[in-house]
């Protein structure tokens, strides 16, 4: 059994709603740690109880990851702009949140299912043979070269614009309604969602209507520091716990 959902590393708040660190405007309620820990826990204590639960982890340093995770959510969020990134930035910094401290995310994880049922990969080392060699020994499967020119393909990542830049995509205000259940159920109302949401995007787009959005976002080496800076200490642990050298990887200054 296989297990695998973004939704997976974010966190509950007291409304129902999830919490990402970048991405809303603002943020309403109070958060609670990773539901990933206590699902994971509740899954192998209630219904993987003939077996041991393997917890696979993959983690990207925190300028691109929050960069990266900013534009994802961009599609809905008004007035998009590197200066609104920067604000979210500074606020997640300022409030010493602990969300990206992958290291406290590793610990917690090697110390309720094991190290020996824990993987860790660097998104960084995906052109290295290392990353698939541990890759293939923990799933226990041969990985051929096809596959992996397939996963590595850079053309898949339509958000990276260059190695410091991220594209910021057209604003889509109701996308998302699109993914209510009802809707997929109603035929003729799914499609005219679908409609009605292209031609406010083209609006959008055309008429710069959102005159506060940017074409994109640019990890601009002071802010990569700035983040760097406050995540040095989880970093610094995140390096004892895996045995890496994270400054090569763009973790550590």
């Amino acid at each position: 059994v296989i297990l695998s959902h973004e939704g997976l590393s974010q966190r509950p708040l007291e409304d129902s709603q999830q919490k990402w660190p970048t991405g809303f405007i603002e943020f309403v309620g109070k958060a609670y740690n990773r539901n990933v820990i206590s699902f994971l826990l509740y899954f192998s204590r209630y219904y993987w109880t003939m077996g041991n639960v393997k917890v696979l982890l993959v983690l990207r340093n925190q300028p691109e990851w929050l960069v990266s995770l900013y534009v994802q959510f961009s599609k809905r969020l008004w007035g998009a702009s590197q200066k609104d990134f920067e604000r979210q930035v500074d606020k997640l910094i300022e409030s010493e949140d602990e969300y990206i401290d992958w290291s406290k995310l590793v610990g917690e994880l090697y110390y309720y299912f094991g190290q020996d049922n824990v993987c860790v990969l660097m998104l960084e080392d995906m052109n290295r043979k290392l990353f698939w060699d541990r890759l293939s020994e923990f799933l226990e499967i041969d990985i051929d070269e096809p596959e992996k020119k397939r996963i590595k393909n850079q053309h898949l990542n339509k958000r990276r614009g260059d190695e410091n830049c991220w594209i910021i995509p057209s604003i889509r205000p109701i996308k998302y309604v699109k993914m209510k259940e009802h809707l997929r159920k109603r035929k003729y109302l799914y499609h005219a969602t679908l409609g009605v949401t292209r031609i406010v995007s083209t609006f959008v787009d055309i008429t710069r209507f959102d005159r506060k959005r940017d074409a994109k976002i640019e990890m601009h080496e002071d802010l990569r520091k700035r983040i760097l800076k406050y995540c040095r200490p989880f970093n610094e642990r995140l390096a004892d716990q895996l045995g890496l050298d994270l400054k090569e990887r763009g973790y550590l200054l």
